[in-house]
């Protein structure tokens, strides 16, 4: 039901990513993608945060039956890449939307860069509002009927993408 859908968390994750970004700017590779060109895929071993400096890439989940489920929409300002911290292989796939320009920065400079800089209680704070985020997602996939579902996904990417 519409009523369900809650706004996203209040954290302010675009300052955080400028703070983080003067800082990794120095130690990153640049990435190109083309509209459709996967930045990773599922099962990949790969250790980087992405940060999106222009275009959009969505962020999905495979089944085992091999169906998407989409989890974010990310866009200029926003990190992807955050399991990359933890898990050896990557459980979810990024695609780009549109061409994109990303800055790939390892997760050994990562983690570097936030405890040089003092931006570990603030990355935490992060992390913690996106997982929030990316429970209230699951929670209408696993409750809500299909119309509810679409509903909530219209609304929360309206609010994120600024529509």
């Amino acid at each position: 039901m519409l009523t369900e859908v809650r706004a996203e968390s209040s954290f302010d994750h675009r300052r955080l990513y400028q703070r983080l970004y003067s800082h990794v700017a120095r130690c990153s590779v640049l990435r190109r993608l083309g509209a459709g060109e996967s930045l990773y895929t599922c099962g990949a071993e790969n250790h980087n945060i992405y940060f999106i400096e222009s275009g959009c890439v969505k962020v999905l989940l495979l089944s085992r039956s091999a169906r998407q489920c989409l989890l974010d929409i990310c866009s200029q300002g926003d990190m992807v890449g955050e399991s990359g911290l933890l898990a050896t292989e990557r459980a979810e796939s990024v695609v780009a939307m549109s061409p994109c320009v990303l800055r790939a920065v390892s997760r050994v400079d990562f983690v570097d860069i936030i405890f040089r800089y003092k931006l570990v209680e603030e990355t935490l704070q992060y992390f913690a509002a996106k997982l929030q985020d990316q429970q209230q997602v699951m929670s209408h996939f696993v409750t809500a009927d299909s119309e509810g579902r679409l509903a909530a996904t219209i609304l929360r990417l309206a609010r994120k993408l600024g529509k």
